[in-house]
């Protein structure tokens, strides 16, 4: 190849490569990713309870979706910028970006299938009238699921059979030529090509088909996680020499990283290779390979648990085995404490954290200590930012000031004295404690009663009885929102490919702090 034709391939193969993730990702922004994408976030559990709980807080909200959607939308976007990638490499790589744009076609019909799914369907029909149906479940799923044709004429047939397919199909082995021909005819021709390209992939190479299924979900992970710890290894070397670090600070937990996330890949791919296998030889005469999915999807889940804890087993065991070779040098240890503390003080900025503070507010004598509307950081004298050693100088200022032996020996001044050092030593004791802190911060946000429920009390009884009318039918359409949401969202990331499902038992996994001591 001459060197001009060269410099040409060089350059134009990244240019279509970004092109080609432009398009994916507006193609992503069109498709039903998107929606369950804001579905899975609006319906936060981590949101939804202290708003349910204590009424609406807007700034922290918004604090709240715009961290979690922003950190979707940049995920998403890696996962199409290397999808892009993939689709100039080999058949293999070819292969994962065909399997990781039909997934969610393919999800969306075992979805709609799943026996849950139609019980709640049901349910729907019974319990919600015919426009609550369709703001929930969408105008064009409920009139195909209630079995009349869709009123829009420009709507993608794929994703409505996908949503609302027919009556299930026989198995091969139990249906005729005629039955057989019947039910491919009645499958719009993508939902049709997808689900014969994924029954044919497993047919050939269960193996092949599971690490190729999940290759792109992983690899943008991958190259996430990569990433971050790059950064870190980067900032560490802008840091002064003077502090005295040890490559091995942070060499350690990223040897523990390394280890954890080939323990998981490897024993997901032999685990899920192992099921498909199974529902192949349980069912895998059926049309539409659900013996395949369902078979890799429920031994997986069987089997998640263990991956979980020996993926954290063999991460402890590499860390421990290095750190007895290169302990934690007192500089380490400083180092790591001060970026404990600073991501402590960046997730406090953010608001973020106060939802996850407002679900774990301390026992009940904590709340009803905060709730007295004595505010700690005025008392002390110090912004809502300050720092340990801030006020540590302001107590000590107003200890000395208020101090019973520096007042006169009046009872009256004694007696003030005394009140005045028990608040500010009851607001010491909670501001120098990072996670009484994190509670009260949290309490001053969501322990007070909402003013909507103290102007209640002052309206007429007939408009009492309209407002309360349009807040149990607010109340009863958000119930069937929320709970439909939520069942999808779980549904989604337990039938996720590749180690997406771990997520979900990552409780299993003892942190440093609470690991027991031998």
């Amino acid at each position: 190849m001459p060197p001009f034709t060269r410099r040409v391939v060089l350059f134009s193969v990244p240019l279509q490569s970004l092109q080609l993730a432009g398009i994916f990702f507006l193609e992503y922004l069109s498709s039903a990713s998107l929606r369950g994408d804001l579905a899975e976030a609006v319906c936060s559990i981590t949101a939804l309870l202290p708003l349910l709980r204590t009424g609406p807080h807007f700034q922290s909200l918004l604090a709240f979706y715009g961290r979690l959607l922003g950190e979707r939308f940049f995920f998403r976007a890696v996962e199409c910028a290397v999808a892009a990638c993939c689709v100039y490499g080999p058949s293999f790589t070819q292969d994962a970006v065909v399997f990781h744009y039909l997934s969610p076609l393919l999800l969306e019909y075992r979805f709609s299938r799943f026996c849950l799914t139609r019980a709640l369907n049901v349910v729907g029909r019974v319990l919600y009238p015919r426009c609550l149906r369709q703001l929930i479940f969408g105008a064009d799923v409920a009139a195909a699921a209630a079995g009349e044709a869709p009123r829009a004429e420009d709507v993608n047939l794929d994703i409505l059979y996908a949503q609302a397919p027919p009556p299930a199909p026989p198995a091969t082995g139990a249906a005729t030529p005629a039955q057989e021909d019947a039910f491919y005819r009645s499958i719009p021709p993508g939902c049709l090509a997808g689900m014969r390209f994924y029954r044919a992939a497993y047919t050939a190479h269960p193996l092949r088909a599971v690490l190729a299924n999940a290759f792109v979900r992983e690899g943008s992970r991958l190259l996430l996680e990569l990433g971050f710890w790059l950064g870190r290894f980067c900032g560490e070397q802008r840091k002064e020499s003077s502090l005295r670090l040890t490559r091995w600070r942070l060499l350690k937990p990223f040897s523990g990283y390394l280890v954890s996330t080939v323990v998981e890949t490897t024993l997901t791919a032999l685990v899920r290779t192992g099921g498909a296998k199974l529902g192949r030889a349980l069912r895998g005469d059926e049309l539409t390979g659900a013996g395949y999915f369902w078979g890799e999807q429920l031994v997986f889940l069987l089997a998640a648990p263990a991956i979980v804890m020996l993926a954290g087993t063999a991460r402890a065991a590499v860390e421990s085995a290095l750190e007895r070779r290169h302990p934690t040098t007192p500089e380490d240890a400083n180092e790591n404490m001060r970026e404990k503390k600073q991501q402590e003080d960046a997730d406090r900025a953010s608001g973020f954290y106060f939802f996850e503070a407002a679900n774990n507010m301390g026992d009940a004598a904590d709340r009803e200590r905060f709730k007295k509307g004595v505010d700690f950081y005025k008392v002390l004298g110090v912004d809502e930012k300050a720092q340990g050693a801030e006020i540590k100088k302001a107590y000590r200022q107003l200890a000395l000031k208020n101090h019973p032996d520096r007042v006169g020996s009046g009872a009256l001044a004694q007696n003030t004295a005394r009140d005045n050092m028990a608040v500010i030593n009851e607001a010491y004791d909670v501001l120098i404690n990072d996670n009484t802190r994190m509670q009260y911060d949290a309490s001053r946000l969501f322990a007070d009663t909402p003013d909507f429920l103290n102007k209640l009390d002052k309206l007429s009884p007939t408009k009492f009885a309209g407002v309360a009318a349009v807040g149990a039918v607010g109340a009863y359409l958000l119930a069937g929102v929320v709970s439909y949401a939520q069942f999808c969202s779980m549904f989604q990331m337990l039938a996720d490919s590749g180690r997406g499902p771990l997520r979900g038992f990552s409780f299993l996994v003892l942190s440093p702090e609470e690991k027991p001591s031998a």
